[in-house]
């Protein structure tokens, strides 16, 4: 700064009017400043700002598998809403490993975040000391960790379930197969129990053998699905909780030599463009995940503006069934 004030025949405190826009600088003397600035290739320096301004206008942002076609549209919504608000995020990307997530954690502290928006990968909020010790804001986005004062985006994991469960019923399915992520997960957690409660609701007792759960890989999926095939007593539909489990089912389907929806009905979580495009086009639940990634950077960024204290908030957002031509209407 003191460089550019040379160059430019003023005073420091003219460059740091001219550079932070913080106060008014006539327009002969800024561009006199400017001009300095490009001859000098002088660059504000962030992490001296932030120190005596207390704020880097930093983001965080950890993801649980940057290979998940989930993440682009969630991104894309705290983007737009960073951008618009003149905040950076660093994106880290954890591939659903706790330790990854720890790592990830030192690191945006060390960088100063204003607040974190987190995917996280456990149960329990140990990992998240030193970030609520100093009071740095945290939203949750689609996982919540129960017994916690932290604020959430999540999407109506249990309605949605619940509703789908209820369409293929009232289609005339009673022996429905499930493909499901681990329910310690708190969005495992829900859509199984959506599951159930609407087969309580129709009066038809579940069957056990029929409730798969595996990790989040197509080969794990395509397992379960074999398994599901394999019984005696067969489903007649069966529902995925996400993409890479719907390709892994897919695959089993077609070793079996099945036909969708003639031999089996399938129904899965996330509705992506090329699900139309398949033979049949597949039903699915359209989640909102621009809006999830939107709505979790707006809260984050009310937070870190905020005064006053920052007490837990909750978002749950709706989903959509979209039907398609996947499923058979067994009544007659």
């Amino acid at each position: 700064m003191k460089d550019v004030a040379k160059r430019a025949g003023t005073s420091v405190f003219t460059v740091s009017s001219v550079v932070n826009n913080t106060s008014t600088v006539s327009t002969k003397l800024r561009k006199r400043v400017l001009k300095a600035i490009e001859e000098l290739d002088y660059t504000p320096n962030s992490i001296a700002r932030s120190l005596k301004g207390k704020k880097t206008h930093l983001i965080g942002l950890i993801i649980s598998d940057v290979e998940d076609i989930f993440f682009p549209r969630v991104i894309k919504g705290i983007e737009e809403v960073a951008d618009r608000e003149k905040f950076n995020f660093i994106l880290c990307n954890t591939m659903n490993d706790p330790e990854k997530e720890k790592k990830y954690l030192k690191i945006l502290m060390e960088k100063r975040v204003d607040g974190l928006i987190l995917f996280p990968t456990g149960t329990s909020e140990k990992n998240l000391k030193q970030f609520l010790t100093r009071q740095i804001p945290i939203v949750l986005i689609d996982r919540e960790i129960k017994s916690s004062n932290i604020s959430t985006v999540i999407m109506d994991d249990y309605d949605a379930s619940f509703n789908v469960t209820d369409y293929l019923i009232k289609k005339g399915h009673e022996r429905i197969g499930i493909v499901l992520f681990p329910t310690l997960i708190s969005t495992g957690e829900r859509r199984l129990r959506g599951h159930i409660d609407s087969h309580t609701k129709n009066g038809i007792e579940i069957d056990q053998d029929l409730v798969k759960i595996t990790g989040y890989t197509k080969e794990g999926s395509y397992r379960a699905t074999m398994e599901l095939l394999s019984l005696e007593d067969k489903p007649t539909a069966m529902f995925t909780a996400n993409d890479i489990m719907l390709l892994g089912a897919l695959k089993a389907i077609d070793t079996n030599n099945l036909r969708i929806p003639d031999d089996i009905s399938i129904v899965t979580f996330y509705d992506f463009e090329w699900l139309k495009y398949l033979n049949p086009p597949i039903t699915a639940v359209k989640l909102p995940t621009f809006e999830l990634g939107k709505q979790a950077a707006e809260l984050l960024i009310k937070l870190i503006n905020s005064k006053e204290e920052n007490y837990p908030r909750k978002i749950v957002l709706k989903t959509q069934l979209i039907e398609r031509g996947s499923v058979k209407s067994l009544r007659s």
